[in-house]
């Protein structure tokens, strides 16, 4: 009777292990795809800020002047665009995973520009690191992007 009674805790205590087990697995597993998600909104969103800033610099330098930046696009962004309406650059995510953080929509905008930015990047960036160009040409802003190996 006493080995039966033993099997029995060993095989509920085992059970209560396993369902605690399956629990935070579900819960981790969540949580990744949300920190994944909001790691790629915050990229995108330093990406397009750094090159803002670049080319806000460039156009009140005047024209003429060059800014070079290097910057990392990730895998989930899908950069660089140009809304002429908000006068900013922008990357998009997938809407589904913004919808979790209450975002509507699925644009990442930048600081707006004080000059109309010409694009002359892949669209969108491959991931991995680029060497962006801004120069400032005849009162418009040139966004160029090159590969670094």
């Amino acid at each position: 009777m006493r080995k039966a009674q033993l099997g029995v805790e060993f095989f509920l205590v085992t059970a209560v292990i396993i369902a605690f087990m399956l629990l935070l697995y579900t819960v981790a597993t969540g949580e990744t795809a949300r920190t994944r998600t909001l790691d790629a909104a915050l990229l995108s969103k330093t990406l397009v800020d750094d090159v803002s800033f670049a080319a806000n610099y460039v156009a009140l330098s005047g024209n003429g002047s060059v800014l070079r930046r290097d910057v990392f696009a990730g895998a989930e962004t899908n950069c660089f665009f140009y809304d002429s309406a908000e006068k900013a650059l922008y990357c998009s995510l997938e809407e589904s995973k913004m919808n979790e953080f209450g975002v509507s929509g699925r644009r990442v905008y930048g600081r707006r520009l004080l000059a109309e930015a010409r694009l002359f990047c892949e669209t969108p960036l491959a991931p991995g690191w680029y060497r962006v160009s801004v120069t400032s040409v005849g009162g418009a802003v040139d966004v160029a992007c090159a590969r670094l190996s």
